[in-house]
């Protein structure tokens, strides 16, 4: 599940992390994300990790945890442009396995750099927290 907010050209996504096991699970930290293309191919992703404070969520079976995602989406570079990845691969605190996230919720136009120099897909990530909703 994914919630969007804009603003001043950035967006801010919640992502939503539910524990589909059969027992319980605990998360600590930053998710890891990677853009993919249309075909599945690695897009350029520079994950800043937002300070914030991080904390131990313990998931039961079907509890949820959630943390989020905010990028520039406009390059302010004229005709310059970013790719627009397919698909989102989130791998969340303490797994070996990342899930996929594919249409609107997977799409994402990253922008970045200085002035000088544009810089596709950066990404500023908060820590995964209890999901307040």
């Amino acid at each position: 599940m994914v919630s969007t907010q804009g603003a001043a050209g950035s967006i801010i996504r919640t992502y939503t992390l539910v524990n589909t096991g059969s027992t319980s699970c605990t998360l600590y930290g930053y998710p890891g994300l990677q853009l993919l293309g249309a075909s599945g191919q690695k897009l350029p992703t520079e994950v800043l990790r937002t300070p914030a404070a991080e904390a131990t969520v313990k998931l039961a079976h079907d509890a949820s945890a959630a943390f989020s995602l905010k990028y520039a989406d406009s390059t302010g570079y004229g005709s310059e442009s970013c790719p627009s990845s397919a698909s989102l691969e989130i791998t969340p605190p303490n797994a070996y396995h990342s899930l996929t996230v594919t249409g609107s919720a997977g799409v994402i136009d990253a922008f970045g750099g200085t002035t000088q120099a544009l810089k596709c897909g950066i990404l500023n990530v908060e820590p995964v927290a209890a999901d307040q909703g």
